[in-house]
């Protein structure tokens, strides 16, 4: 009898500490923030994070502020990812003179990167942190605009290489680069 109720307790044991669920990231820091300020990650865009802190001027102050960081932290992402992509690229089309059109790559990038029209990140999400007052917001821009930007600037990417001294052969391989570049865009932002 103390056997069966040994291995009954043993075994009830052993299911509640497998069954035990992990605490979350704002169980196991004591921090009560919703989800999204944690993964602001969003189907079919691309989202970020903005803070600003407490103000004196209130909201007025710190609305803008949290949307001009969210939207350097968008920009970041797509620098990120742009870069990746450009390398990948520069790399499958095997270009002899490879640092001189990583460099024009890297240059026009940087340009297209600039004249994002951020200004289409729209806000989803908007949290006041109660104990220190600091404003958390949410915004996206759609991958449908990034990809239609930088469709529009295809041209950018062989003006520049053009206007590189490459040989013919180099030249040709970068234009092929271009291509796969902004097919492997097509593909990420769809």
């Amino acid at each position: 009898m103390k056997k069966a109720l040994l291995l009954t307790l043993s075994a009830f044991l052993f299911f509640t500490a497998c069954a035990k669920k992990e605490p979350s990231l704002q169980e196991q820091s004591g921090i009560n923030l919703p989800d999204w300020i944690l993964d602001p990650y969003v189907e079919g865009k691309i989202a970020a994070v903005g803070i600003a802190p407490k103000s004196k001027g209130g909201f007025q102050f710190q609305i803008p502020q949290a949307e001009a960081d969210a939207r350097a932290n968008i920009a970041a992402q797509l620098n990120t990812e742009v870069s990746r992509l450009t390398k990948n690229a520069l790399r499958a089309a095997r270009i002899a003179e490879q640092e001189e059109v990583e460099n024009v790559f890297s240059q026009v990038t940087k340009n297209l990167i600039k004249k994002v029209p951020l200004r289409g990140a729209r806000r989803i999400n908007i949290y006041v942190d109660p104990d220190k007052g600091d404003l958390y917001v949410h915004m996206a821009l759609d991958n449908e605009m990034i990809l239609t930007h930088f469709e529009k600037s295809q041209d950018v990417y062989a003006q520049a290489l053009k206007n590189a001294s490459l040989s013919r052969k180099s030249l040709d391989n970068a234009q092929d680069a271009v291509k796969e570049l902004y097919d492997e865009l097509d593909k990420e932002l769809q």
